[in-house]
């Protein structure tokens, strides 16, 4: 799996969206520019987000690094996959970063690899300032710069009142999945290891069966779980046949439930015994409709378990743009055949 300065962010429309009583309308450039953080859940920095239109309706938001329009070829390779995924798709290109010249060079690129004619708009944003690549009339974009006020767009007031949050920036989304420290961190190696001990004792059928009881507890409240459990549920997302068991639970409609426990787990969890509990929190989020945090999970994930199955799955999911709605099917294929390489570990006397 490659850096995260080639990983994008897919961000299909969610079911926060979804709670917004009236249509939200984008109004012109300064509803753009303060929308554009709540629908990625954090203030973003050298990027160029995409927001894809199909029909009038924003169909998802794709966020891609800055270096990423460095290697056109790649930068090329992924804009087609977005296209793919919603052919006859209208744009709206939002560039962010210090260099303004770099920002609107790749802003042009991407005109460029889209089509001009399919581009509703590019705007670089600075600050609180954006500035349109698309219209050049001094009264309404003048050279200086058009100042917005987020708190005052209505597009931003409605993602608000919808539920939809924003942190500071993307590192901010890093301290959902923050390791212990220190002693605990000792403690909580020492408990994944005495978790890994007892499931061999279990076996597969019994250690099954209390993963399906730890599924059932945590769902219904993670705050039920005591640092045991947790750790018990970390070191059984070791093994890929109880990842299989924990997949059939995951839907749609339970996915943020699913969210909040795969999150308890990993932050019970030493850093260096994370990377199964991460890959199963970012496919919940992906699940939820939460891309940014998939991508979170995912880049710090490929450092501990490059190898797994799931991650590459979950890396294919990103670079193709795929919404959530493709959840059931995708589970479904995963069943009829094997969903985690031989790379991955599964239960057995000899581990």
């Amino acid at each position: 799996m490659k850096s995260d300065k080639h990983i994008q962010d897919s961000i299909p429309t969610g079911p926060d969206l979804e709670l917004i009583d009236s249509p939200l309308r984008l109004r012109g450039g300064q509803d753009v520019a303060s929308l554009v953080p709540y629908l990625l859940g954090f203030h973003p920095q050298d990027s160029i987000v995409a927001l894809v239109c199909v029909d009038g309706r924003l169909f998802m938001t794709a966020r891609m690094p800055l270096d990423m329009a460095d290697h056109p070829l790649e930068f090329d390779d992924q804009i087609r996959r977005i296209a793919d995924r919603a052919q006859d798709a209208d744009w709206i290109l939002v560039g962010y970063g210090n260099d303004r010249s770099r920002v609107t060079d790749a802003l042009q690129l991407s005109r460029d690899l889209i089509g001009s004619d399919r581009v509703i708009d590019a705007l670089y944003v600075s600050g609180d300032r954006y500035w349109s690549l698309t219209c050049t009339s001094p009264s309404c974009c003048p050279s200086e710069g058009v100042r917005f006020d987020a708190a005052s767009s209505p597009a931003a007031l409605q993602a608000v009142v919808a539920g939809l949050q924003v942190v500071d920036s993307r590192e901010c989304l890093q301290e959902r999945i923050r390791p212990p420290r220190g002693w605990t961190a000792r403690a909580a190696r020492f408990r994944v290891d005495d978790a890994h001990g007892l499931i061999r004792q279990l076996g597969r059928d019994a250690a099954l069966q209390r993963l399906e009881e730890l599924l059932a507890s945590g769902l219904d409240d993670p705050a039920d779980l005591h640092p045991e459990d947790l750790a018990m549920l970390s070191a059984l997302a070791y093994y890929g046949d109880m990842r299989d068991a924990a997949y059939r639970q995951l839907s749609r409609a339970n996915a943020d439930k699913h969210v909040q426990l795969w999150q308890a787990v990993v932050r019970a969890t030493a850093r260096d015994d994370q990377g199964c509990a991460l890959a199963m929190l970012g496919l919940a989020c992906w699940v939820a409709g939460d891309g940014a945090m998939q991508v979170v999970c995912m880049d710090r994930a490929s450092k501990l378990v490059p190898d797994l199955g799931l991650l590459q799955i979950l890396d294919d999911i990103n670079r193709s743009a795929a919404p959530p709605t493709l959840w059931d099917d995708l589970v479904a294929d995963m069943f009829a055949g094997d969903l985690d390489q031989a790379a991955d570990c599964e239960l057995s006397e000899e581990e």
